[in-house]
């Protein structure tokens, strides 16, 4: 991580949020509040709808939208405090969310937000974005794996096409009946299971530091079984030769292209991925997820070089309130999920689906929406919180452990080893 975040000093707060109303800045100017958000230009309707509504609720703050491309963000983050021109709020994935908080980039929430404000939030979320006793960000909208599979290949290959796999064993013995029967490839899960490590051990439960944060622990009889069980699936042929140095992006088109016959991904592929490549919603068959489920989760940050932290502060609880991410959710068609409680517990997620453009749509999102919503309550966050600049270090270092365990080049308990010592080498010389 740049080194130069350290520089941001954590503004004192002096007033609560629960206090006067907000008031105009020097000379009568607005208090203009910078919001940056991560790819989200498609959802300027709702945006447009949730600014006015804020500034109509408090007079002299003025929020500035800026949408940055998903893959800039960070980058450009980066970049704007070594400037000093950073926004006050910011949209981040969990794991920037933490690197920059470990710098001291970010303002203590707790300091402008009352604990009945932060009550509201999922407490299997918001303890994941806590840093010892400061509240770093606050959930946004989140995500949690379904498994979708075309129906279609499925009943070429003899199987029950509203049977989707419920363990991994079913997901071998279906994989190896679509492989003999179509010759098609079973599953390529570069978007989940082996294209991120974090969601490779978290979805089998195991823990990656001891109890005390101190030293690696993954490398253990269940890790080593759960390499090994990917391994014979690759050797089998039940995924493409290239699956273990493929983006995601190769799953989706083969799987759009009808190529693929499952995929453990996030409910947004449908909507993000499927239809706009015309895959037939009406082969798609839709499943919980059955093992230890991904809270994917985007959240809201207030930068420490804010000139109006509190005003800042306030306009986060905003956009990431009850309401506020119940419409988000309605705008999605319930494929990213409230950060907050009672929003999740809304009976939007238990109704049918009537937005849509067809019938089949409309069940796919009545499906995909029950299913997640379901799910998120014991759902966890896969990255790690770890304070460390090579934080890179530990990522690659699980990576190359399963690639290599993969393409046999090394014994899955020797990769594992290997790992684990890299770990607890960047852990001991923080």
């Amino acid at each position: 991580m740049n080194k130069v975040l350290s520089r941001a000093a954590l503004l004192a707060a002096t007033c609560a949020l629960s206090a006067a109303p907000l008031t105009a800045g020097a000379q009568g100017s607005p208090k203009v509040i910078t919001f940056w958000t991560a790819e989200m230009a498609s959802y300027e309707p709702l945006m447009n709808g949730l600014i006015k509504q804020f500034e109509t609720q408090n007079p002299g703050v003025q929020i500035k939208w800026v949408d940055v491309p998903f893959g800039e963000v960070q980058t450009r983050l980066v970049q704007a405090v070594a400037a000093g021109r950073e926004p006050d709020v910011v949209n981040l994935s969990y794991e920037w969310t933490h690197r920059f908080a470990a710098e001291g980039a970010l303002v203590p929430l707790q300091k402008y937000l009352s604990k009945q404000d932060l009550a509201s939030y999922l407490p299997n979320i918001l303890s994941a974005m806590r840093y010892g006793n400061d509240v770093g960000a606050l959930p946004y909208y989140l995500t949690t794996e379904v498994v979708l599979w075309n129906k279609d290949i499925f009943r070429q290959a003899g199987l029950d096409p509203n049977k989707g796999p419920t363990s991994d064993a079913d997901l071998l013995r279906m994989g190896r009946q679509i492989k003999a029967k179509t010759g098609k490839y079973a599953f390529m899960p570069t978007g989940t299971i082996l294209g991120n490590p974090y969601n490779f051990f978290r979805s089998y439960n195991i823990p990656l530091l001891s109890a005390d944060g101190k030293r690696a622990a993954f490398n253990t009889p269940r890790a080593v079984a759960a390499l090994k069980f990917w391994k014979a699936a690759y050797d089998q042929g039940l995924m493409p030769e290239e699956t273990p140095s493929a983006e995601f992006k190769e799953e989706v088109t083969r799987f759009g292209a009808g190529d693929l016959a499952i995929a453990i991904t996030g409910p947004w592929f449908v909507g993000s991925q499927l239809i706009p490549n015309g895959f037939d919603i009406g082969k798609l068959g839709i499943g919980a997820y059955y093992g230890i489920p991904n809270a994917a989760t985007m959240d809201v940050a207030v930068m420490s070089g804010s000139k109006y932290p509190a005003e800042a502060a306030k306009w986060a609880r905003f956009v990431t309130s009850d309401t506020a991410m119940l419409a988000h959710a309605r705008f999605t068609n319930g494929t990213e999920l409230p950060g907050t409680t009672q929003a999740l517990r809304s009976n939007f997620f238990k109704q049918p689906e009537t937005s849509a453009k067809t019938a089949a749509l409309n069940q796919a999102y009545t499906t995909l929406k029950r299913i997640s919503a379901s799910q998120m309550l014991r759902a966890r966050i896969s990255p790690p919180k770890i304070s460390t600049e090579r934080y890179d270090e530990l990522t690659t270092a699980l990576k190359d452990a399963v690639k290599a365990s993969l393409l046999g080049q090394k014994d899955p308990q020797k990769a594992l080893a290997d790992a684990q010592a890299t770990w607890n080498k960047v852990l001991a010389a923080r």
